[in-house]
C-alpha cells in the first residue's frame, strides 16, 4: 500500500465537511483570489515528519476557516458551526469509505488538542488541530528484524581487515586480550 498524502486527508475533510454543510461550499483555491461566502477553506500550515524504524509519522497541522454569510450579524452561526466541526474532527473517520479501498482500513482524527477562535469584526471562525499520520513504510528494503538477528562470534566484522575468522581458539584467546597500537590495526 502506497503511502497516505496531506492531499488525501485534505480531500477526505472536504468530503466530511460537504456531508455535513451541504449547503456551505468548501473553496479549494487561495482565499486571496477571492471566495464567497459563506464558506469553508481548508489551509495545511505545515507537516511534521519523522521515523520510528520501518514507521513513518507525519504531523499535519491545519487551519479550518468558517466565513459566515453576513459580515454584520452571524456570530450565532459562528458558535453553532464551531461545536458542530470540533464534533466532527473528534469523530474518527475512514480515509476511504470504500471497503474494497486498501485504504479502507486507515482512520484519520484531530489530535485532542483543537483550538479555536473567532473573529467577530470579520465573522471568521478558525480551527486549529492536527493529524497524526503513522504508517509502515513498506519502500525499505527487506531487512531482517533485530530480533530475528544470529550473532556468529566467529565471523569478522569488515572493520577487522588484519584478522580471519579462522584462526584456532588458543591464539584468538590471547589476542582479544592484547592491546593493539595504531599502526598495527
Amino acid at each position: 500500500m502506497s503511502l497516505v498524502t496531506p492531499a488525501e486527508v485534505i480531500a477526505r475533510f472536504t468530503k466530511i465537511l460537504q456531508g455535513a454543510f451541504p449547503d456551505v461550499p468548501v473553496q479549494n483555491t487561495d482565499i486571496t483570489e477571492g471566495f464567497k461566502r459563506p464558506c469553508f477553506f481548508i489551509d495545511l500550515e505545515g507537516v511534521d515528519t519523522g521515523r520510528v524504524g520501518t514507521y513513518y509519522e507525519d504531523g499535519l497541522s491545519f487551519r479550518l476557516y468558517y466565513f459566515a454569510a453576513d459580515t454584520y450579524k452571524g456570530f450565532v452561526d459562528l458558535l453553532k458551526k464551531r461545536d458542530a466541526i470540533i464534533q466532527l474532527l473528534q469523530d474518527t473517520t475512514r480515509l476511504d469509505p470504500d471497503e474494497n479501498s486498501e485504504k479502507y482500513g486507515f482512520v484519520i482524527q484531530a489530535d485532542d488538542t483543537i483550538r479555536s477562535d473567532i473573529n467577530q469584526a470579520d465573522k471568521v471562525l478558525q480551527i486549529a488541530f492536527t493529524v497524526d499520520l503513522v504508517q509502515d513504510d513498506n519502500r525499505l528494503p527487506d531487512a531482517d528484524l533485530i530480533e530475528d538477528l544470529e550473532f556468529k562470534p566467529s565471523v569478522v566484522p569488515s572493520t577487522d581487515t588484519g584478522r580471519s575468522s579462522t584462526e584456532d581458539s588458543s591464539e584468538s584467546d590471547e589476542e582479544e586480550d592484547k592491546t593493539y597500537k595504531v599502526d598495527e590495526l
